[in-house]
């Protein structure tokens, strides 16, 4: 029987070090389902969402920190969820940046029963005036009967500066 886990990794090393993270858990019959990596200064961290025979799970960690000098590994074992269901919404939220806008966005989003699965979220100065842009990508898990335009009206009347655009087969 498979079990989903879900592993935090960082450690010095770069786009090769990953490759050989991957093809360990390969190996062991596993299979990342999610990952997100960034690579920095000699150094990396990332997230994976994976799937493995829960008796190989043990010996994955196992193998990685053996084969993988310096790796150090967050384990959290999660339940397989069933998310037939459900629907996925990814949204480019875009606004004068303000203190307390990313809460009051998560705010909103749980108030409405969404749960995030990714946000990605940035600011930039806006030219010679002391303002900044906030702009965020946002992807949802929502019940089949929300409906998307109607988040989008009710995400901008959080505020005049606000802007989403709502992506293309979001459903």
């Amino acid at each position: 029987m498979k079990t989903i886990f879900l592993n935090t990794l960082s450690g010095p090393g770069n786009g090769e070090t990953i490759q050989k993270i991957a093809e360990i858990t390969r190996e062991l019959g596993g299979e990342w389902l999610i990952s997100k990596f960034i690579v920095l200064d000699g150094g990396f961290t990332g997230i994976v969402r994976g799937s493995i025979a829960a008796e190989q799970q043990v010996r994955l960690t196992e193998a990685l920190q053996q084969q993988v000098p310096g790796l150090h590994i967050g384990e959290l074992p999660l339940p397989a969820e069933d998310r037939s269901t459900k629907q996925r919404i990814t949204l480019d939220i875009d606004s004068l940046d303000r203190p307390g806008l990313t809460k009051d966005i998560s705010a909103f989003f749980e108030s409405r029963s969404l749960t995030i699965e990714r946000m990605e979220s940035t600011r930039h100065p806006i030219g010679s005036i002391s303002s900044t842009l906030y702009s965020t990508t946002v992807s949802l898990i929502g019940a089949p009967d929300c409906d998307p335009e109607e988040l989008v009206r009710n995400i901008e009347a959080m505020g005049p500066s606000i802007s989403v655009t709502l992506h293309a087969g979001h459903a």
